[in-house]
């Protein structure tokens, strides 16, 4: 695929996901407190790890069409990702940020890695 056609395909995308915010995706990502930063940020990937007597740990991968998110108004912050089932139903991971950066920049989208943890861990 040559440069022109992937910029345009990437535009398209970010086009796609500004206009649809986060309606019919498999994961949505919540900050239940409106508290959240105000730029567009929408979940891509959560690598979940939860066990008895254990704390839970998850990891988000979420996309934002801005690279400048500041951390001050993220960490801290209570946020919940919403998992949609097969069968229509949800599954809610909810938890506070205690680690969030910048991971890259890709296709007009900003990456970042967001780490959610009890409040008391």
């Amino acid at each position: 695929m040559s440069s022109q056609a992937l910029s345009e395909a990437s535009g398209a995308l970010l086009q796609f996901i500004r206009g649809q915010r986060q309606n019919a995706r498999l994961l949505q990502l919540h900050f239940p407190r409106e508290d959240g930063p105000s730029a567009l940020m929408v979940a891509n990937r959560l690598d979940a790890t939860e066990g008895l007597s254990r704390d839970f740990h998850f990891v988000v991968e979420v996309l934002s069409d801005q690279p400048d998110i500041a951390l001050k108004d993220v960490l801290g912050k209570m946020v919940s990702i919403e998992l949609l089932r097969d069968d229509g139903s949800s599954r809610f991971f909810n938890g506070h940020v205690f680690e969030f950066r910048f991971v890259k920049n890709e296709g007009g989208f900003a990456y970042y890695d967001m780490v959610l943890l009890p409040w008391l861990a």
